[in-house]
């Protein structure tokens, strides 16, 4: 009944009030978790935005500018050496990140690592794109045929773009995050966007050539 509820209630009070005041806590532990985070929404998110906007940009713009096949051919030959790519930079940045919390909470300083890092990406990463620069083309003849060398010419030139996104994106990205400095991130991923997107109109501009959008495009990037 109604009165037994009543009893109840008066019985456990203290039980109620200490139950609503531990909620409260935890609410407020929560505002105030969100409010010191409040950067990673606010920038972090456009920053991812942007930059997968400006990888999904070159093909729309391509595919404006010039014909189908030649969107094709850069498509092709974009996913075959950027997903691999992709895959062990994402994997390096885990790691790295990984370990810069831990020199972090050591000696509070992460130069050396840093240094030390980017020095072995380079010597990781500059042989194999040498050799993908050279013998691209014998390779896509290869294993796509001879109908796919035009991918395989613009292929070489996306090897030095993606050797330095390989690079790079591992150092940069974990150090920005773990400085909390979202707010630059997005200001370097805005940067980086118009910068690109502004190589490959400049190289339809004046040339109305795609190796020449890709080329503007690598040396903006």
């Amino acid at each position: 009944t109604f009165f037994s509820f009543c009893v109840l209630v008066i019985m456990l009070k203290k039980e109620i009030y200490n139950g609503i005041s531990d909620n409260l806590l935890k609410i407020k532990k929560l505002k105030n978790v969100f409010i010191s985070y409040i950067d990673f929404p606010k920038y972090q998110l456009p920053a991812q935005g942007l930059l997968s906007f400006s990888q999904q940009a070159p093909p729309l713009l391509f595919a404006v500018f010039f014909p189908m096949t030649l969107v094709g051919f850069y498509s092709i030959a974009n996913r075959i050496l950027a997903t691999p790519v992709n895959i062990v930079a994402s994997s390096i940045t885990s790691v790295f990140r990984n370990e810069v919390i831990k020199e972090l909470e050591i000696k509070n300083d992460f130069s050396s690592l840093f240094l030390k890092t980017m020095t072995q990406l380079i010597i990781l990463a500059l042989p194999i794109f040498l050799v993908l620069f050279f013998f691209l083309p014998s390779i896509f003849n290869l294993v796509l045929g001879e109908q796919w060398g035009q991918a395989s010419e613009i292929g070489r030139i996306l090897c030095f773009m993606l050797f330095v996104e390989f690079v790079i994106t591992p150092l940069t990205s974990s150090v920005l995050i773990l400085k909390e400095k979202q707010k630059l991130n997005l200001i370097i991923q805005t940067i980086a966007t118009f910068i690109n997107i502004l190589g490959i109109l400049l190289g339809y501009i004046f040339f109305e050539n795609i190796y020449y959008c890709l080329t503007f495009m690598v040396l903006a990037s």
